[in-house]
């Protein structure tokens, strides 16, 4: 969405896949922070007083590295492709991911995973001394190939909420949350809980801080740790470096990115 007010804030909704290595078992969900941006744009906040919607592609790349319960090390990369519409009320996203998965072995996989579609709608301003409020929906489809690693095999849906508060002229507050809930088969009900810092040091350089915990099933949580740079290099274009390291339950991960977004407007 794009607060009215002062910023444009775009939650790009929830992130994350099953991986399968090749000839393995379904492991925990693994973090795709560049599909937060592209699983989309990582959120992406700047001046904004037009009310006409802006329209954004985004492109990027997302590496992770972890044995996610496996005895051996996986590799993995994702491309992430998405299209955001943008506007002082609302927020729709369609991204599709591209992975490639390399066990320590040396088999793998590579092709298409789930596709997502998000939208978001701000219901209130200015109240609650919040700068905004808005209620969030992501769905994710089951298109990629679980058999192949590349997919969950089963529909994901997320409801939750967003809270926006700007401090000063220079630090940016945001917080999410709501429920996840997956179709059978091993149907499950789980939560997330979103912070995300953001220090505005120049119209073209801010610097974000994030922490996620994810409860997938039972007895089953997944924390991420992201710096997530952010450059507007001008031209409609924007860079978005990022570094995290996830704790899932078994060996830490650890990922390094980069995403792209250009304006159509």
């Amino acid at each position: 969405m794009k607060s009215r007010a002062h910023f444009v804030c775009c939650w790009p909704g929830r992130r994350g896949s099953a991986c399968r290595p090749p000839g393995g078992t379904e492991i925990a969900p693994v973090r795709v922070l560049a599909a937060t941006a592209a699983i989309g744009s990582l959120l992406a906040c700047g001046t904004a007083t037009a009310a006409a919607p802006e329209y954004k592609l985004s492109l990027g790349l997302d590496c992770s590295s972890g044995r996610y319960g496996q005895a051996e090390l996986v590799n993995i990369c994702m491309v992430p492709y998405s299209l955001q519409v943008l506007s002082d009320r609302y927020e729709l996203k369609l991204s599709v991911p591209y992975y490639d998965v390399r066990a320590e072995a040396g088999s793998g996989t590579r092709g298409v995973g789930d596709a997502s579609f998000y939208a978001a709608r701000t219901v209130l301003e200015e109240a609650l001394g919040l700068d905004a409020i808005e209620l969030n929906l992501k769905v994710k489809a089951r298109n990629g190939s679980s058999a192949r690693g590349l997919g969950t095999g089963r529909t994901a849906y997320n409801l939750g909420f967003g809270l926006t508060k700007l401090a000063g002229t220079q630090h940016l507050v945001l917080a999410y949350g709501g429920l996840t809930a997956r179709s059978r088969p091993g149907s499950e009900i789980g939560g997330f809980a979103v912070v995300w810092y953001k220090y505005l040091a120049s119209p073209r350089v801010r610097i974000g801080l994030l922490y996620e915990n994810n409860e997938v099933g039972y007895a089953k949580r997944i924390e991420t740790f992201a710096v997530m740079p952010e450059l507007v290099v001008g031209g409609g274009w924007t860079l978005k470096p990022f570094v995290y390291v996830g704790l899932n339950g078994f060996a830490p991960d650890k990922g390094i990115g980069m995403v792209g977004s250009y304006s159509l407007r």
